[in-house]
């Protein structure tokens, strides 16, 4: 019979023969323990076996009373796992009793280990792989590890704490993977550094394009030049402002080798880019690269590069005078793109070219759209710099506008009298635009030369002028011309054929002039005569009828009244005459202007009637209001009489004058004016002044229109009575 025995971690199985007992009891597969066991002889051959699969089932031969086990592995777990023993001193039929224990299955876990340090794209550095269990013990077995890292495989065998040097080829956040197959596997992160650029001193921060350049710098894994291996760095000239491009030239090279960016190789971890020149305007940087790298960028500094061709170009090859066209400068620096600095240029002297006045180039271009030639011919164009080494020249081909004659004047004048009247166009081209920039000086002229009279050198409206009112005044067959600003011209296509004309006098003023004069005189005499006896009017009814001078010519009055109101009509009239005809020889030109006949009666010849008409009103109203005054102060009468034959003279010669030198067109426009006005003043103007004398009357001549009348029936026989009777006694007495 058997009895198991446990105490402070050793187990000790009891037989009737060998005792069992196990030190360090195994956790996990993965552990190691001793079995020592007793009861034995010397010489005894003694195993061991177990219920659970041993790694191996050793056996001994006893020197004493024990024999001891060791490094004992359970290949596999159990929950009631037992060891036994057994001699060759005891038979096999003796029986054997252990006790029983729990053992785990091993895990095995990886574990690895950079220690924190940075790590460097393509820099070595030490990994350590470390084998446990669960229970963190090292791991017993020697394993097969596959490790993988930035598209890298590599195999190790491991027996415990393996360390290896390696190296990641890709910057960034990256996986290391670790697996042992039908195992684990281990993944760790890890951050890898891109290698840093050092740029060196000694730029400076300003050159011309001709100064020669060099840019040095060191490519380090961390603070140390990475002297291993040999990388292409790729050196960019970068704008950081306004720039006219980003290409420089090694030393000897020409522009067609002009480049932007360049690749060099590391030599040790040092780069050296020398002799070369920036041939760009413009505030730059370089920008150092490569694919393992950190971009840096150097210092920045400022280029000024040097002008070396000024290039023109036209919108057209060939254009009208005065007409605009386009022209664009550009401007090109060394490394032929726009030369970005301001220059003022000068144009070589072209007194034919405007539109071209401010030459100040900013950005290397200007576009001038509104330029133009007020010349024709090939011209050309030629703008330089201060000191004339660079020039730029266009040519372009100017040619004369094309005139159009259009509105002319349905029937053509045939004589020296008549009138021609057109208008004038310009444009580009037939069947072109209107140019309608700019005023042009439009000449009318005759071909063979002849004699124009009116407005016939004109300026030009939008592109258009209308001539009028002109005359020819020279007999012959004409062609007629427009000039325009005396280098485009065009020929009317139908000739002018025009013959002299006489100026006749017209005889319409002289006969209203001269009947005004036969009434002033005539009825003047009949109404003296006749009045010579009246003492008072003959009429006592509506007064206003005896201030009217139209009216009252026909109520008998005192002595001299009508005869007065006669002068006074007569003079007015003829006064108004004259006005009107001298308005006629202010305004128009009354020696040639019209034809013997009425057809050109038109508004304005209205115009000129009234304003002679309002012009004679100056004159006709101090008339009326003196005659009319006469009636309380008898004394005024001479003088009214004395201003009467004055004007009357003056009239006549004005007349006569007036009539004598203007043609017979104007002097029936003369007198068709004088009779509507003369209408217009007796029935309305001579009423409103009749009103107004009506009120402003005073008492003496209101006695004399109203008292007068009314006793002039009783008063009048009482004094012929009186007459009467003194020359009979005066009679008498002579007798006596």
């Amino acid at each position: 019979m058997f009895a198991a025995i446990a105490f402070f971690g050793i187990i000790t199985m009891v037989s009737s023969q060998l005792t069992v007992v196990v030190a360090s009891q195994p956790a996990t597969t993965n552990d190691y323990f001793t079995v020592v066991v007793t009861g034995t002889t010397a010489s005894d051959v003694v195993s061991i076996t177990s219920n659970g699969e041993l790694e191996n089932s050793p056996s001994g031969t006893a020197t004493g009373t024990s024999i001891t086990f060791s490094s004992l592995r359970f290949l596999s777990g159990g929950d009631d796992l037992s060891i036994s023993a057994s001699s060759s001193a005891y038979p096999t039929d003796l029986p054997v009793s252990s006790a029983s224990f729990k053992v785990d299955k091993a895990l095995l876990i990886i574990i690895l280990d950079y220690g924190n340090v940075d790590i460097y794209v393509n820099k070595n550095f030490t990994i350590t792989f470390l084998l446990v269990d669960q229970n963190n013990k090292p791991w017993i077995d020697p394993e097969n590890l596959k490790l993988e890292y930035t598209g890298i495989t590599e195999n190790y065998s491991l027996d415990g704490i393996v360390t290896k040097s390696i190296k990641l080829l890709k910057s960034g956040n990256q996986s290391i993977v670790a697996t042992i197959e039908n195992k684990n596997s281990t993944t760790i992160q890890v951050d890898v550094l891109k290698l840093n650029i050092d740029i060196l001193p000694g730029r400076l921060l300003s050159y011309e394009s001709d100064i020669l350049q060099k840019l040095e710098f060191n490519v380090k894994n961390g603070i140390n030049p990475d002297t291993d291996n040999i990388y292409d760095m790729t050196i960019t000239l970068v704008c950081n402002n306004i720039c006219s491009g980003t290409y420089f030239l090694s030393l000897d090279e020409q522009i067609t080798d002009k480049k932007t960016s360049i690749i060099k190789q590391t030599n040790f971890g040092e780069v050296k880019f020398e002799d070369f020149f920036v041939i760009s305007s413009g505030t730059f940087n370089f920008e150092i690269k490569c694919n393992l790298c950190e971009t840096a960028y150097s210092a920045q500094f400022i280029v000024t590069n040097k002008l070396i061709s000024i290039n023109m170009t036209s919108s057209v090859t060939e254009q009208a005078a005065f007409f605009y066209l386009s022209i664009e400068v550009n401007l090109i620096g060394e490394d032929e793109n726009k030369f970005i600095q301001t220059v003022e240029l000068e144009m070589e002297d072209n007194p034919s070219v405007k539109g071209i006045d401010n030459l100040q180039i900013d950005e290397g271009q200007r576009t001038y759209d509104q330029v133009y030639f007020i010349d024709i011919g090939d011209k050309e164009l030629i703008l330089k710099n201060k000191d004339g080494s660079i020039k730029g020249s266009i040519s372009i081909k100017i040619t004369p506008d094309y005139l159009k004659i259009t509105n002319m004047i349905e029937i053509l004048p045939a004589n020296t009298n008549h009138y021609l009247e057109f208008q004038v166009e310009i444009y580009d081209k037939e069947d072109g635009k209107l140019e309608t920039n700019h005023n042009h000086n439009v000449v009318a002229e005759l071909d063979p030369v002849g004699k124009i009279e009116g407005e016939f050198n004109k300026t030009t409206n939008n592109g258009t002028v209308y001539f009028y009112n002109l005359q020819i005044k020279t007999a012959g067959t004409f062609s007629l011309k427009a000039i325009s600003d005396n280098i485009s011209e065009i020929v009317y296509d139908k000739q002018l054929k025009i013959s002299l004309t006489d100026c006749n006098v017209g005889s319409g003023p002289v006969a209203s002039m001269s009947i005004l004069v036969f009434l002033g005189i005539f009825i003047t005499f009949i109404f003296f005569r006749v009045d010579k006896e009246k003492k008072s009017f003959g009429w006592n009814g509506f007064i206003m009828l005896l201030i009217h001078p139209f009216s009252a010519l026909f109520i008998s009055s005192p002595p001299k009244r009508r005869a007065l109101l006669c002068l006074q009509l007569c003079v007015s009239e003829l006064l108004m005459l004259t006005l009107i005809g001298a308005v006629y020889a202010y305004f128009d030109t009354p020696l040639e202007h019209y034809e013997k006949d009425f057809t050109d009666y038109y508004g304005r010849q209205l115009y000129k009637g009234a304003f002679g008409w309002a012009l004679a009103q100056v004159g006709i109203i101090p008339m009326f209001f003196l005659n009319f005054y006469t009636l309380g102060a008898k004394k005024l009468t001479i003088y009214v009489i004395m201003i009467y034959i004055i004007l009357t003279v003056l009239c006549f010669g004005a007349i006569v004058g007036m009539t004598c030198e203007y043609c017979i067109g104007y002097s029936i426009y003369w007198t068709v004016n004088f009779l509507i006005f003369l209408l217009f003043d007796l029935f309305f103007m001579q009423v409103i002044y009749t009103v107004i004398a009506y009120f402003l009357k005073t008492q003496k001549i209101k006695r004399v229109l109203n008292n007068e009348a009314k006793k002039s029936r009783t008063k009048t026989g009482m004094i012929d009575n009186n007459l009467k009777e003194n020359h009979e006694n005066e009679a008498e007495n002579n007798q006596a």
